[in-house]
């Protein structure tokens, strides 16, 4: 594993879907780096694993389980955050659910199980996150979780790509309305990455067409948060941090 590269020391950061794969890679190096991590995921064995990883290498760490579809559980979150660490630093909206289906496939069930975890789910977490960290009268840095495939939108993955796309202009709004308070909402847009929500009949593809000439690994897509919760960035905000090995550009 890479070594941490920036010192979160004295912060607390929540993440939502740090139960595998992008999420707890990112919590992970997120604890290296000295914050105290508070996570969350709707499977509740996968993060007490990710949970009980980090407090054995002596990381401060609490977990519960959490539904980001339903706001409540993003409010639990937060507030589990400043219980048991005393405030709320940095939120990482990572959870997200991946469908395949077309426009002439897609089932309004699955178009609006899709939004309400990638859309409804992320203004849920941004929403409760914000709300801690303007009383505590700190700022912070929120990081929602897009994806790249908004720069090409394939004819697969309908509800998938309009909810990516959605959540950069949430992201946005959100900025504009949370930067007075100190808080700076920013979006990380992966590629292909080596994840359980990849194919991995697609790694060959990318490796050969990607200029890096590589698929990119959850860890690949770690440092761009730890920038982004970092006060190197303190003068970033409203901005989608495309992590894709040049795949797409935006």
């Amino acid at each position: 594993m890479k070594a941490a590269t920036f010192d979160l020391s004295g912060t607390v950061v929540m993440i939502t879907g740090a139960g595998g794969g992008i999420g707890s890679e990112t919590a992970r190096a997120v604890a290296r780096s000295g914050a105290a991590v508070v996570l969350g995921d709707l499977n509740e064995d996968n993060v007490r694993a990710t949970e009980a990883e980090i407090g054995a290498a002596g990381g401060a760490v609490a977990a519960m389980r959490v539904d980001v579809s339903d706001p409540a559980d993003s409010v639990a979150l937060a507030k589990l955050a400043v219980a048991r660490f005393g405030r709320l630093d940095g939120a990482l909206c990572v959870a997200g659910k991946l469908s395949r289906e077309t426009i002439l496939t897609c089932t309004p069930e699955e178009w609006k199980a899709v939004m309400d975890v990638n859309l409804f789910g992320t203004f849920a977490c941004i929403q409760a996150a914000a709300r801690e960290m303007i009383a505590a009268g700190n700022g912070g840095s929120i990081v929602a979780y897009s994806s790249a495939i908004v720069l090409h939108s394939p004819p697969t993955g309908t509800a998938y790509s309009s909810s990516k796309l959605g959540m950069l202009a949430l992201m946005k709004s959100a900025a504009g309305e949370l930067g007075p308070h100190g808080i700076r909402v920013n979006a990380i847009a992966p590629g292909i990455i080596r994840s359980p929500m990849s194919r991995p009949t697609s790694w060959p593809k990318v490796a050969e067409s990607a200029p890096l000439r590589r698929v990119g690994d959850p860890e690949d897509i770690a440092g761009p948060a730890l920038f982004l919760l970092s006060p190197d960035s303190s003068y970033v905000t409203g901005h989608t941090m495309y992590v894709n090995g040049g795949a797409y550009m935006a």
